[in-house]
């Protein structure tokens, strides 16, 4: 894609960024002036996505594990073209989705230019498309979403035919609150999203339990992602991200495999100290039993 926009810059722009350079590059590409300029750029700067709403035309390709922004792109409102080359999974809601209704479809990336110089001859249809994109991924709400989750469940049921258990060295989510406590690798951001009311926990609360950390009513009991799980290690991405004595996060686990996914011992955040109890061991609160 890189090679297809430097050959077709008054069709194409490609902006790439690498994680590694998350905290280095602070301007975007709108406040440098080189967010119209088309062609391939690297490192230089980042786009809000608000900004990239502001195409007429966006891309939706292939990427390291799954393309997610998909659903993204159509609710921008502008014509989504899909590049199926590469393509190897789909989000469950693409298989409502039609090309040439939805969105416009190529087969590879060196087709992109061809595809925009026609959609700008057929504006009309490519406004048709914009809209009716955007109007199927709007009805995909919350009650929509819950629907096909029960479906799938329901039919997944039928088919199973082993009892399900846990690995050693899982963690159990009970409510939504369970998912910030342990993806969230600072406390400012886990207090930007927690619920803290406990109405999307699975399991009730029993009456006249003693709430308190680290799960306040949910399963929570103090683990944290694993750092292997999290970043890219290649040359070009974060290589030493994962690095025992010198981590990119102590707020994250780096526990072996079959063991619980406890914190750095150097932990930062204080995870590890907040929930202890007064004597010193681990932890306090309700959890419901596996």
């Amino acid at each position: 894609l890189a090679a297809v926009a430097e050959k077709a810059p008054r069709e194409v722009f490609v902006n790439e960024l690498f994680i590694g350079d998350h905290g280095k590059i602070r301007q975007t590409c709108k406040e440098m002036g080189l967010h119209a300029t088309g062609g391939y750029q690297q490192h230089k700067c980042f786009m809000r996505f608000e900004d990239q709403c502001g195409y007429k035309y966006l891309l939706n390709s292939a990427s390291i594990g799954y393309a997610n922004k998909f659903k993204s792109l159509l609710l921008c409102g502008s014509v989504v073209l899909y590049v199926r080359e590469g393509m190897r999974h789909k989000e469950f809601y693409e298989y409502g989705l039609l090309p040439g209704v939805h969105y416009h479809a190529v087969d590879t990336a060196a087709e992109v230019p061809a595809a925009v110089k026609w959609l700008r001859e057929h504006d009309e249809y490519a406004r048709a498309v914009a809209a009716a994109g955007r109007a199927r991924m709007s009805a995909l709400d919350e009650p929509a979403l819950t629907d096909f989750v029960a479906e799938l469940l329901t039919q997944y049921s039928t088919r199973q035919s082993f009892k399900v258990a846990p690995l050693p060295g899982a963690v159990r989510i009970d409510c939504e609150d369970d998912l910030w406590r342990h993806y969230a690798l600072s406390q400012g951001w886990a207090r930007l999203y927690l619920k803290e009311d406990n109405d999307t926990c699975i399991h009730p609360i029993p009456a006249g339990a003693t709430l308190g950390p680290p799960g306040w009513g949910g399963a929570y009991n103090g683990s944290k992602p694993r750092c292997l799980a999290g970043h890219d290690l290649n040359p070009r991405a974060q290589p030493d991200a994962c690095k025992f004595e010198k981590p990119f996060s102590t707020s994250e686990s780096f526990a072996p495999p079959g063991e619980f996914p406890v914190t750095h011992p150097r932990d930062r955040e204080g995870w590890n100290t907040r929930w202890k109890k007064p004597d010193g061991s681990c932890c306090v609160g309700h959890v419901p039993p596996l």
